[in-house]
């Protein structure tokens, strides 16, 4: 009775320290958002004691609170996720929303190699699960163009589910064969996550994604008319709007932008100092 009761005032206090962390930790305004504002993150093991020892209930209490904090800058944002979503992977690798968030706001937000650390804790702890396995083998064909991890990831996948074990093969054949259509396959990849989700916060994150991504094919589409057109190949991407090819920089919703690598377009990465 007496460690029931323990337990029970443990949780209390615990809930009662996350209310008060969330409501002084409310959405950035406009006026102060660009001055570095960042929000609290509880190291993992404080959060186990907070939570009468129990990782499982701390690590719900954190995703809670992680939900609820937005700032509205993508740079506060992207910082703030990097440092929740990975004590939330130490305090329960296996939780669902937080591989999820974290391959639509992590890795699709420009931090896909951090992103990619928590997707294969989830990957591995997940053994029954092909979501998260397929996630991370998909980010590392398209972000880092690793065939071997990701046909190896996906093939996971495949072997975890029966319903979508010959589409995962399939997209394993065509990443190791090179005609998987990476952008377009992205795109439908996010506008399916965003259909799929019931929080309208999360939508609205995975809209501008969307845009970001929908800007890249924007410019990789140019980049191919005008080297269809002057038989020569794009080495300096001015010339797409000297030429009138293209008449305006796409819109990153982000504020990331996109980078010309290597006579190649692509996303721009958040860069952590």
């Amino acid at each position: 009775m007496k460690k029931n009761f323990i337990t029970i005032l443990a949780s209390v206090i615990s809930f009662s320290l996350f209310v008060f962390i969330s409501a002084n930790n409310k959405t950035v305004t406009n006026t102060n958002k660009n001055q570095g504002m960042d929000r609290i993150v509880i190291p993992a093991t404080l959060q186990i004691i907070l939570a009468a020892g129990d990782p499982f209930l701390a690590a719900n209490f954190e995703a809670i609170r992680a939900a609820s904090t937005w700032s509205g800058n993508n740079a506060i944002d992207t910082l703030f996720r990097l440092r929740v979503n990975s004590v939330i992977a130490q305090l329960n690798p296996c939780h669902e929303d937080n591989y999820y968030n974290t391959n639509a706001l992590l890795s699709w937000g420009g931090s896909p190699k951090e992103g990619s650390s928590i997707l294969k804790k989830a990957m591995k702890c997940r053994y029954w699960d092909d979501i998260p396995a397929f996630f991370y083998g998909f980010n590392r064909h398209y972000f880092f163009n690793e065939t071997a991890e990701a046909k190896k990831a996906i093939l996971t996948a495949a072997d975890r589910s029966d319903k979508k074990s010959v589409m995962y093969k399939k997209i394993a054949i065509m990443i190791e064969a090179g005609t998987l259509s990476n952008n377009e396959a992205a795109l439908a990849f996010l506008k399916d996550q965003k259909n799929k989700s019931t929080d309208n916060n999360l939508k609205a994150l995975l809209e501008k994604r969307i845009l970001r991504l929908t800007g890249l094919i924007t410019l990789q589409n140019a980049q191919k008319t005008f080297e269809s057109k002057y038989k020569k190949p794009l080495t300096n991407p001015f010339d797409l709007f000297s030429s009138g090819v293209l008449t305006a920089i796409p819109h990153d919703p982000l504020g990331l932008g996109y980078e010309f690598e290597n006579g190649q377009f692509q996303l721009k990465q958040f860069k952590f100092n």
